[in-house]
């Protein structure tokens, strides 16, 4: 005698081969198992452990946030405001580690590595994407990496000049580097970085030859300022002292608007070097592999701290536009600036290290 049971057909299986229906008999052998097998995901699925880390609430503790520049650059400035209101929101402090070096490469290739476990984030700039058309680099600026949110933009780099030159304008420091071939050096944060890439278009674009001279911050600052290098091209964060001390000016800035910082300072475009007409990023990143769950949870987190007061004034004060755009917008900008990095890169004629 057979017994009824939850999935089985009425009629019984062999009796149903026996009036010779085998078609039947297939269908209905394969309903039984279809039954069976959904009963079977259904008490695994209850009786399944559930993973601890993602039962936890999250953050549980603290997170690392690498800034591949050294602590007092603009990056830094930028991460340190970011880092206390992040941790007032989500209730973890967020610990903020400088590891320069190689262009933003040794602090970008710390996160590239790290678990992606939603603890170890990286606050990226302009030096993410250029560096792929500059340097041999041990991750992919794009497949290795989950974009969380763009924080900020800058209205670009500003032109300084040392006040010991006799030029107070972009065409009169043009004029004087044609009188004077290879003799005006620009200062940079490094092979690759936007201060190189910028100093090395403008010379390009104005048909100059200027000399790069390399340095880690803040020694820029002070050789800058001591009148050791003639030019350059320094972030609205990083200009506003150097300008203060009277020893050097500001001739221009690179970005697509005036800086609210130098007002009265016209663009580069302004002046007719069209190919500067491009905003400066901040923005930040985890691991490829990093959980959705923890991306949307730092972006979430990161647009509350963008819209309180304190934030507001540091970024003016900087000469920064918040922004606080979703992870498929900043992932968007990343691709678009990795491929206009690469063009600009051709046309001056930088090579791979």
């Amino acid at each position: 005698m057979s017994r009824k049971m939850p999935g089985i057909p009425v009629t019984p299986i062999a009796a149903i081969i026996a009036r010779g229906s085998h078609s039947r008999a297939i269908a209905a052998v394969v309903r039984f198992r279809r039954s069976m097998y959904g009963a079977l995901l259904s008490v695994c699925a209850l009786l399944a452990p559930v993973h601890p880390s993602l039962a936890a609430d999250y953050p549980d503790r603290p997170i690392h946030l690498i800034v591949p520049f050294p602590a007092g650059s603009s990056v830094d400035m930028v991460a340190r405001p970011l880092a206390q209101g992040l941790t007032t929101v989500l209730g973890q402090e967020i610990v903020v580690d400088n590891h320069p070096g190689a262009g933003a490469i040794v602090g970008t290739a710390i996160v590239a590595r790290a678990k992606p476990d939603g603890y170890t984030m990286l606050l990226a700039a302009g030096a993410h994407t250029s560096q792929a058309s500059l340097s041999k680099l041990p991750y992919d600026p794009i497949r290795d990496f989950a974009p969380i949110t763009q924080v900020a933009a800058s209205c670009g780099l500003v032109l300084l000049a040392n006040t010991q030159l006799e030029a107070t304008t972009v065409r009169e420091l043009v004029a004087l580097a044609k009188k004077t071939p290879g003799k005006l050096s620009y200062a940079t944060l490094g092979y690759g970085s936007s201060t190189h890439v910028a100093g090395a278009l403008f010379a390009k674009s104005a048909g100059i030859d200027l000399i790069g001279v390399p340095y880690a911050s803040p020694n820029l600052i002070n050789d800058f300022v001591a009148g050791r290098v003639d030019m350059a091209f320094i972030s609205t964060v990083s200009a506003a002292a150097p300008v203060q001390t009277g020893h050097v000016r500001p001739l221009a800035v690179t970005g697509p608007r005036r800086c609210e910082s130098f007002p009265s300072t016209p663009t580069l475009k302004e002046l007719g070097y069209r190919e500067f007409d491009r905003e400066g990023y901040f923005g930040l990143a985890f691991p490829a592999g990093t959980p959705p769950a923890y991306v949307d949870r730092i972006y979430k987190a990161t647009v509350i701290v963008l819209k309180t007061p304190d934030m507001g004034r540091a970024m003016h004060a900087d000469g920064l536009r918040s922004v606080g755009s979703t992870p498929q917008e900043f992932d968007s900008l990343l691709r678009d600036d990795l491929k206009k990095e690469a063009e600009i890169i051709k046309r001056i004629g930088i090579t791979k290290d």
